[in-house]
C-alpha cells in the first residue's frame, strides 16, 4: 500500500471512530432522557407553556394568531411546540420532546467545542460529564424554555469559535439566525450577543477590534434581521405598555427602593446561586472545575479562561438584571464550566501519568477513572430523577416547584383521570370547578380537559352565597365537581375558599396527596339542590321548560315562570339561563299556557330564529321547525268561548336567538 493510500485509509478510520463515539454518547443521552419522560407530573410552568403553544391556533384569521403568540415572553419555544402539541396523544410528552431535542444538539456542540478548543480526548470526557449533570437531566426532560436557552448558548459559543478559526459563510448565518432566535426563547438570550465578543478577546486577536468587526458584523445584521421584525410587530399588535412588559418582565424589579437593598438583594441571589451550583454540579465537578480556572489564571491559559469567563459572566449579569431567581435559569450559564471542567481533567490526568507509580497505566485509563469517580453523585441524583423524582435529592425551592409544593403536578393526573371516569358515566358529562386561579391544579385541568368534550370547566372563587348558589345551579345539569388544593394557596384567609361554606353544598369525595402527604389536591362534588331551577308555575302564566340540547329530549334542566303576557324573548347570542347549563346555541324551549278566549277567530303571529311549532288544544297549527333568521308567520284560529291551552316550542342552533308569540282577536 502506498503512503498515500495507507493516510486516506487512516484518516478514513479516524472520521468512521468519531462517528462511532457520537453515535454511542448520543444513544446514551436518548436513553436517559426519554426512559420514563412523563413520569415527573406536569408542572405550573409547563401547564403553561403548554397552553400557550394550544392558544397559537386559536385565532380565526393570520392576525389573531400572530397576536396570540406575540403576547407571551417565549414566543419561539411557544411556536415550536404548537407545531406537534395540538396534535398530540399526549400533550407532556409532545412538551417535553423539544427540551430532549435541543439538548442532543448542546451535547453535539459541548463535544464540537472540546475537541476544537483541545482534542478529542477532552472532548469525550467533558460531553460525558454534560451527560452525567444531573442539571442538565432535569431540564431537559422538561417542557420548559430554558433547555433550549442552553442549546442556543452552545451553539453560539460553538459557532463563534469556529469562525474564529474557520472564516466561512455557514458560521455566519447559524451564528447569526441563533443569536436572533435565542431573545424570543426568553429575553435573557440578549446576553449571548457578548459570547462572540469574548471569544474574540481570549483566542482571537484581541488587538485588532476592526478584524472583529470584519468577521462577525454579518452575523450581527442576520441577528437583527430575526429579532427586530419580530418585535416591531409584537410593537404595534400588542400596543407599546404590554410589549415593554413583555420583553422586560424577567429584569430588575421596581421593588428595589434603595441601593441598599438592591445590593443585600444581589448578595442574597449569589450565595442562593452558588449552593445551587453546587448541588446540581456537585461537589466533586464544581471542584475540580475551579480548579482548572485558578490554573488558567495562573498560567494564563486563554481557552480555559474563556470557559471560565463566560460562566462567571452570565452568572453575574443574571444576577444583577433578574427579579425571579429560579436554578434552572443558570443552566446556559454553566455550559461551558464542563468544557472547563473536562479540560482540567485531561491536564490533571496527564499530569498524574508522568508519575513514576502510574506511568505505565495509559492517560485515558486515567481520565475514564477520574470521570467514573467524579460522577457518582451525579449518577446517583440522575438514577432517581429517571426511576422516583420524589426521592432524588433536589434543592428546597426545586422540591417545592416539582414534587411537594402547590406548583407541582403530583396528584393532577389522578385527578384529571377521576373526572375523566366521571363524565364517561354521566350521559350529559360533568363541570369542574376551580377555585384557586394560581393553583396547578388549575394551570393543568385547563390544559387537560381542552380535548374532553364532557368536561366543562370552570373558575370560580368559592365565597359568599353567591357563589355556592351557583354551583348548585351548575350541579341540577350535571355532576358538579369542585378541586383546588390544600392547605389552600394564598397569604390571607381572604384568599382562601370558604370550606366551611363548601361543606355545606359539597362532599369530599378524593383526595390526592404529594409525595410528603402535607398538602393535596382535594375534590369535592356539590349536592344539587333542585327547587331552585324547578319552580312552581301558577295557572294562567307561561311555564317555561328549558332543554340543553335541540329536541326536547329528556327531562328539562330549567323550568321558569315565564310571566303572563306574550312571549317576547331577544336573547342575541346570549344564554336564556346560563347558570342551569343551558348554552347560548343548541338549546330547545317549551312554553305552555291554559288561559280563557272569547269566542272568535283570533289570529297568531309568530317570530322566531331558529325553528318552531305552535299548538292550539294539542292541535299544532303552525309548524317551522327549520333552521331560520328573524322570520314572521301568521295563522288564524276560531276559538269556542272557555280555557284553551297553548303550547309553543322553540330551538336554537346558532347564531341569534329570538322567539316571540302575540294574538290578536280579528
Amino acid at each position: 500500500m502506498s503512503p498515500k493510500a495507507f493516510n486516506k485509509w487512516n484518516q478514513l478510520l479516524v472520521v468512521e471512530k468519531e462517528k462511532a463515539i457520537l453515535f454511542l454518547l448520543l444513544f446514551v443521552y436518548f436513553l436517559t432522557r426519554l426512559y420514563n419522560l412523563t413520569l415527573l407530573p406536569i408542572s405550573l410552568d409547563e401547564a403553561t407553556h403548554i397552553g400557550w403553544s394550544l392558544d397559537v391556533w386559536r385565532g380565526d384569521t393570520i392576525l389573531q394568531t400572530l397576536r396570540i403568540s406575540l403576547s407571551v415572553t417565549k414566543f419561539f419555544h411557544m411556536l415550536l411546540m404548537s407545531t406537534l402539541t395540538p396534535w398530540a396523544h399526549d400533550l407532556l410528552w409532545a412538551g417535553r420532546i423539544f427540551s430532549v431535542l435541543g439538548g442532543a444538539i448542546s451535547l453535539l456542540c459541548c463535544y464540537a467545542i472540546g475537541k476544537r478548543l483541545y482534542d478529542e480526548r477532552a472532548a469525550i470526557i467533558c460531553t460525558c460529564l454534560y451527560l452525567a449533570s444531573p442539571f442538565a437531566l432535569f431540564y431537559e426532560r422538561m417542557a420548559l424554555a430554558d433547555g433550549l436557552l442552553c442549546t442556543g448558548s452552545a451553539i453560539v459559543l460553538w459557532a463563534s469559535i469556529a469562525l474564529v478559526h474557520q472564516n466561512l459563510w455557514r458560521y455566519r448565518l447559524i451564528l447569526g439566525i441563533t443569536l436572533g432566535l435565542a431573545p424570543l426563547l426568553k429575553i435573557t438570550g440578549l446576553l449571548f450577543f457578548l459570547t462572540p465578543l469574548l471569544v474574540w478577546l481570549f483566542v482571537g486577536q484581541p488587538r485588532k477590534m476592526r478584524a472583529f468587526w470584519n468577521l462577525f458584523h454579518l452575523s450581527y445584521a442576520y441577528a437583527l434581521c430575526v429579532l427586530v421584525p419580530i418585535y416591531i410587530l409584537a410593537y404595534f399588535l400588542l400596543g407599546s405598555k404590554h410589549f415593554l412588559e413583555l420583553v422586560f418582565v424577567m429584569l430588575v424589579s421596581p421593588k428595589d427602593s434603595s441601593l441598599a437593598e438592591f445590593i443585600v438583594g444581589r448578595e442574597q441571589k449569589i450565595l442562593e446561586g452558588a449552593q445551587w451550583l453546587l448541588s446540581y454540579l456537585t461537589t466533586p465537578v464544581m471542584v475540580v472545575g475551579l480548579v482548572g480556572l485558578v490554573l488558567a489564571i495562573v498560567k494564563g491559559e486563554k481557552k480555559a479562561l474563556l470557559l471560565g469567563a463566560l460562566s462567571l459572566l452570565f452568572f453575574c449579569l443574571l444576577v444583577l438584571i433578574a427579579h425571579i431567581w429560579f436554578p434552572r435559569y443558570l443552566l446556559f450559564a454553566v455550559f461551558p464550566f464542563f468544557i472547563l471542567t473536562g479540560a482540567t481533567i485531561c491536564h490533571l490526568a496527564l499530569a498524574l501519568s508522568s508519575l513514576p507509580v502510574l506511568r505505565r497505566i495509559p492517560t485515558t485509563a486515567i481520565a475514564a477513572v477520574a470521570v467514573i469517580l467524579l460522577s457518582i453523585p451525579a449518577l446517583r441524583i440522575d438514577y432517581h430523577l429517571l426511576t422516583s423524582p420524589a426521592l432524588a435529592s433536589l434543592l428546597p425551592v426545586e422540591r417545592g416547584q416539582y414534587i411537594v409544593g402547590w406548583p407541582s403536578g403530583y396528584g393532577v393526573a389522578e385527578c384529571f383521570q377521576f373526572f375523566r371516569n366521571e363524565a364517561a358515566r354521566s350521559p350529559k358529562g360533568i363541570t369542574v370547578v376551580t377555585t384557586q386561579m394560581g393553583g396547578n391544579s388549575h394551570f393543568s385541568l385547563s390544559v387537560l380537559v381542552r380535548r374532553e368534550p364532557k368536561i366543562d370547566l370552570h373558575y370560580l372563587f368559592v365565597k359568599g352565597p353567591s357563589a355556592f348558589s351557583q354551583l348548585t345551579r351548575w350541579a341540577v345539569c350535571k355532576p358538579t365537581f369542585v378541586v383546588y388544593e390544600y392547605p389552600p394557596i394564598g397569604k390571607s384567609p381572604d384568599e382562601w375558599p370558604d370550606q366551611e361554606g363548601l361543606s355545606s353544598v359539597a362532599s369530599l369525595v378524593q383526595k390526592y396527596p404529594k409525595p410528603d402527604e402535607r398538602m393535596f389536591i382535594v375534590v369535592y362534588q356539590v349536592q344539587p339542590h333542585q327547587d331552585e331551577f324547578f319552580e312552581s308555575v301558577p295557572p294562567g302564566r307561561w311555564r317555561g321548560e328549558y332543554f340543553s340540547n335541540k329536541t326536547l329530549s329528556s327531562p328539562p334542566v330549567r323550568v321558569r315562570d315565564d310571566g303572563d303576557r306574550f312571549i317576547s324573548f331577544n336573547w342575541g347570542e346570549r344564554s336564556p339561563d346560563l347558570g342551569c347549563g343551558v348554552g347560548s346555541d343548541n338549546f330547545s324551549v317549551r312554553w305552555t299556557r291554559r288561559i280563557y278566549f272569547d269566542r272568535g277567530t283570533y289570529r297568531f303571529t309568530v317570530t322566531s330564529d331558529d325553528g318552531f311549532r305552535l299548538f292550539v288544544d294539542n292541535r299544532m297549527v303552525l309548524d317551522k321547525w327549520v333552521d331560520q333568521g328573524p322570520t314572521t308567520y301568521t295563522s288564524d284560529v276560531p276559538f269556542s268561548a272557555g280555557d284553551h291551552t297553548i303550547k309553543m316550542e322553540y330551538y336554537q342552533t346558532a347564531g341569534e336567538a329570538v322567539a316571540s308569540l302575540f294574538w290578536e282577536k280579528k
